[in-house]
């Protein structure tokens, strides 16, 4: 069967087998901003606002740490199922919210 296959597949270069990607900042900051987009495009803009405003005070303290995966930051909000966040998940957060905003501002 595999001669079969290889046969109707041709001489298609083989790759070998790859392992999970690294977990990289990109790889991180990218799935944040997905997970953001789609929790914010279910919001109002009061609580996009609010949302703002609490990640910008977080973001702003002098003990702020843009960290990958440590959730040491609370966000409190309505319809989100998780409280504690990660430095870089606030600064993706605002990052898509800035994003929504010009988009919205360019619709009109």
């Amino acid at each position: 069967m595999f001669d079969q296959l290889k046969k109707w597949l041709g001489n298609a270069p083989s790759r070998p087998p790859t392992g999970p990607e690294p977990l990289t900042a990109e790889h991180v900051d990218f799935n944040l901003r997905v997970y953001w987009t789609k929790m914010t495009l279910n919001w109002n803009a009061e609580q996009r606002a609010a949302a703002r405003q609490q990640a910008q005070t977080r973001v702003q303290a002098p003990d702020f740490q843009d960290n990958l995966m440590a959730k040491q930051y609370n966000l409190p909000l309505e319809g989100i199922p998780e409280t504690a966040h990660s430095g870089a998940s606030l600064l993706a957060l605002l990052a898509v919210l800035d994003a929504l905003e010009t988009f919205n501002q360019e619709s009109e």
